[in-house]
């Protein structure tokens, strides 16, 4: 409430622009969140990123209000990154396929992340506005690249190619990963997943979690989904092992099936309904019971991500 009452004796005197130079009233944190949002929307149009970006950014996340308020402090954090690639040389048009997939790999996937960090919303009309032109400026260039990997898959396609070194067709998964795990091994699927959402989740996994990658640190593989890449086309096809649309029953039968022609024992597959309680507060019995030593094959399909996109 004495925050409250200084920020409107400031608002009164007119001097609400030198708010930024508190640390603790909330009017100094939105003056600096403006600082670098406006720094932001001149590095747009600008070649060179603001020498003054980095310290008002460095302001910004020193401000009492920055740990209420840290989603905030992300977003504009994000923001940066964004405004950042959209002065890099590789946003343009892929030259190939396989281009394609790893700049999205690497890049691109963060990207859309930061780009739905920042379609949350910003209490901050001014703030809100510059996000909004970031956004436009970088969906404009994603559309770009969108339409160049749209036609390299198209010619792929049309010759009936064979993925890429480094890259994997989500229906060649069962046979090219899941079969040849030499240990019993839990698959789950989560429905709905992209490049953005696992790099944001990954940053919440904790010890005991490692990327299937090569020597170097990186992907060894990277799946490509199918088109549509609907539910029952492209999760169908991944549980089946070939192209094809089908989904619950269907993709359990079929997921069995796949695994069988591979040489491996049948599955435990679980779909939404079947993995926990009916108060969904724990496991069900069946999950339990087949998450045993001697179990080779555990596959569980979660929605979460896809209900949170519905």
């Amino acid at each position: 409430a004495v925050f409250g009452q200084v920020d409107d004796v400031m608002a009164n005197m007119e001097i609400e622009a030198h708010a930024d130079r508190s640390t603790v009233l909330p009017a100094g944190f939105e003056r600096r969140l403006v600082n670098v949002s406006n720094t932001l929307l001149t590095w747009i149009d600008e070649p060179e990123m603001p020498p003054e970006l980095p310290d008002r950014l460095a302001l910004l996340r020193q401000h009492r209000q920055a740990q209420l308020e840290a989603h905030r402090v992300d977003r504009a954090e994000m923001a940066t990154r964004l405004v950042r690639y959209l002065h890099r040389a590789e946003h343009d048009t892929y030259d190939a396929f396989l281009n394609g997939v790893e700049s999205y790999r690497d890049s691109g996937g963060y990207v859309d992340w930061a780009r739905t960090v920042l379609y949350h919303g910003e209490g901050n009309n001014k703030v809100g506005q510059v996000y909004g032109r970031i956004l436009e400026a970088v969906a404009a260039a994603r559309h770009q690249q969108n339409r160049s990997f749209a036609e390299h898959l198209a010619q792929l396609t049309k010759q009936d190619a064979a993925a890429p070194s480094g890259v994997i067709f989500v229906e060649d998964i069962v046979d090219r990963v899941i079969a040849k795990v030499g240990v019993p091994v839990v698959v789950v699927v989560l429905d709905g997943m992209s490049h953005a959402v696992f790099y944001e989740l990954m940053d919440s996994f904790g010890a005991g979690w490692s990327l299937y990658d090569d020597d170097n640190g990186r992907f060894s593989l990277t799946g490509v989904a199918t088109i549509p890449s609907r539910t029952s086309v492209s999760r169908g096809s991944l549980l089946s092992g070939h192209l094809t649309e089908t989904r619950g029953a269907g993709e359990k039968k079929s997921f069995s099936s796949a695994l069988k022609v591979a040489g491996q024992e049948m599955p435990a597959v679980f779909h939404k309904a079947d993995l926990t309680t009916s108060g969904g507060a724990a496991l069900s019995k069946p999950v339990m019971d087949a998450m045993v030593p001697d179990a080779r094959i555990v596959c569980a399909v979660v929605n979460a991500i896809d209900d949170d996109l519905d």
